[in-house]
């Protein structure tokens, strides 16, 4: 089903699915964040 279709016809399950994905996002990078800082040490 391309995407089009899939929002046109499913507006709550593509949003379900966008936020999760943002979320995940938000949390990896969070993640990421903390162990760049944690491996900086200063000079």
């Amino acid at each position: 089903m391309p995407l089009d279709q899939l929002i046109t016809e499913y507006p709550d399950v593509t949003k379900n699915i966008l936020v999760n994905l943002a979320s995940r996002l938000a949390r990896t990078t969070e993640d990421f964040i903390l162990f760049v800082e944690k491996d900086i040490k200063p000079l």
